[in-house]
């Protein structure tokens, strides 16, 4: 038999959406090791919503400085560092086209906004008003483009106010705040229209625990004011909620998202759509829920992330039908080990290639970006790691092996391919891939005369038990036709694809 020169290639083809599950050892941490000293990190999409990171000093001083990570993920390099006068945290609103508005104050005691172009250059903006203890901000951007800002003064003051355009009359304040009486907690601001918004808050009530309030700022002969005894007045949704709240515009719609209770007894996320309320996942009477988020990916169904601090899980939500929700399924693609002493859930974005990106603070302090590992070379082998996964190991590879009378039912045959490969766990060929049992994973053979068109390969397969701790199985594709292309020179590779779970 004529020895057959072989080329043979790997090749990670994923159709629409990006696919894969999400087991925890199929996600990758990356440090923010770029980023510096101690820092607050946002979510900052490039013009093409390219995932990048700013990072804002922590507190003290006079200034800030806002440091922009670029490149990743995985890796992250320095780009731009921007000084601000800003020098408390605060909330991180993107914009369409690549700039953004970072949201915070100057010694609690003056409210500014960081406008940012696309290219991380900055100025600053100071709001027409002068809190004297200004905390819990919020703030979104409402379809049309404007900013909307919801914030407390002195622990108990609900404010509102938004930015629109450049000119000079571009700001617009409450005329009357709202004195909400009790310590208010935390606020989420759902912006509506150029003229409307939904400032939801949490409140510590007189009987030990966080209530769950809106307000909807309106303007009468005038005069904008939070709150209107008749025409906009406080309305209570929920006793028994925790602190961070998440409130969106998904699906079109007005959303809130939170973790409550009915009386104390066992928590759940819940969402308000319109004021609707409806129950997405129920917990146990144990939870410590340190950040929700949500995010949309291409196919515009909302998803959502939040942490629990006391199972050191993070829960990820996405619709489990074609509709946008409820009901959903719920994964956990991230355990932080530690002290949970600092972790929270930061932010939550998807790639335009739809790969989810979770921006987190572990127990120490340290910041990381968690994603899926699939499309990414994480260990640095010179291939995706969805391989390594699919092999069960970093190294193995297809084997083609020597055709033979051995091989079972066919004559001898020079034309005919015999190739190897791994696969992990229990899988069956189901007379066009192999197809994993237990895994969201399917193997493909393909033959090529040119490593230009290929094709798949027509074949049989049999299971092959090796040595791995009886997990890993080799799969052997025999070819029943001649394969394509000449003794000398013929290209074998199979395709790994995950034919389910989009995220």
């Amino acid at each position: 038999m004529r020895p057959l020169s072989i080329a043979f290639t790997f090749a990670l083809l994923v159709g629409g959406a990006a696919l894969a599950d999400f087991d925890p050892v199929n996600w990758h941490d990356e440090e923010l090791t770029a980023a510096g000293g101690p820092f607050r990190p946002y979510f900052f999409p490039d013009a093409s919503g390219n995932p990048r990171i700013a990072v804002k000093s922590s507190t003290g001083g006079s200034s800030a400085t806002l440091r922009l990570l670029t490149q990743g993920p995985p890796a992250w390099i320095t780009g731009t560092d921007v000084s601000l006068p800003q020098n408390r945290h605060g909330v991180f609103v993107p914009a369409p086209g690549g700039g953004g508005y970072l949201v915070a104050s100057r010694n609690n005691t003056s409210l500014m906004v960081a406008v940012f172009a696309a290219d991380g250059s900055a100025k600053v903006d100071i709001a027409p008003l002068s809190p004297t203890d200004l905390t819990a901000v919020s703030a979104s951007l409402d379809p049309s483009g404007v900013l909307h800002i919801g914030y407390v003064q002195d622990g108990t003051t609900l404010g509102y106010a938004r930015r629109n355009g450049e000119g000079p009359n571009r700001w617009r304040v409450a005329d009357v705040d709202e004195p909400i009486g009790d310590p208010v907690a935390s606020t989420a601001i759902v912006a509506l229209s150029t003229t409307s918004a939904s400032v939801y808050f949490t409140v510590n009530s007189d009987l030990g625990r966080l209530d769950l309030w809106r307000a909807r700022p309106v303007e009468v002969a005038g005069m904008l004011t939070v709150v209107h005894d008749t025409l906009s007045p406080l309305v209570k949704f929920a006793d028994y909620v925790q602190a961070p709240i998440c409130g969106t515009r998904g699906g079109g719609t007005e959303r809130l998202y939170y973790m409550g209770s009915d009386g104390g007894d066992s928590w759940k996320l819940r969402r308000l759509q319109n004021g609707v309320g409806a129950d997405l996942e129920t917990q146990g009477t144990t939870v410590d829920c340190r950040g929700i988020h949500s995010a949309v990916p291409s196919d515009g169904r909302e998803r959502i992330a939040w942490y629990d601090a006391s199972g050191r899980v993070l829960h990820y939500l996405r619709p489990d039908t074609a509709t946008d929700g409820p009901p959903y399924e719920a994964f956990h693609p991230l355990i932080v080990s530690g002290s949970q002493t600092h972790a929270e859930l930061e932010g939550f974005m998807f790639t335009p290639d739809d790969v989810p990106c979770l921006l987190y603070r572990n127990g120490a302090g340290d910041d990381f970006v968690c994603f899926p590992r699939d499309s990414f070379d994480t260990d640095g082998n010179g291939r995706d790691d969805l391989l390594d996964i699919a092999f069960n190991s970093p190294v193995a590879r297809l084997e083609v092996l020597p055709m033979g009378e051995a091989a079972p039912g066919l004559p001898f045959s020079a034309d005919r391919f015999n190739v190897r490969f791994p696969t992990i766990g229990s899988a069956s060929f189901d007379g066009t891939a192999v197809v994993s049992l237990s895994r969201n994973l399917r193997w493909e053979v393909e033959y090529s005369p040119d490593a230009s068109m290929w094709e798949p390969a027509d074949g049989v397969a049999s299971y092959n038990l090796t040595a791995t701790n009886g997990s890993m199985r080799t799969f052997t594709v025999v070819s029943e036709n001649s394969a394509p292309g000449s003794l000398s020179k013929r290209f074998a590779r199979v395709v790994v694809t995950r034919p389910e779970f989009p995220y």
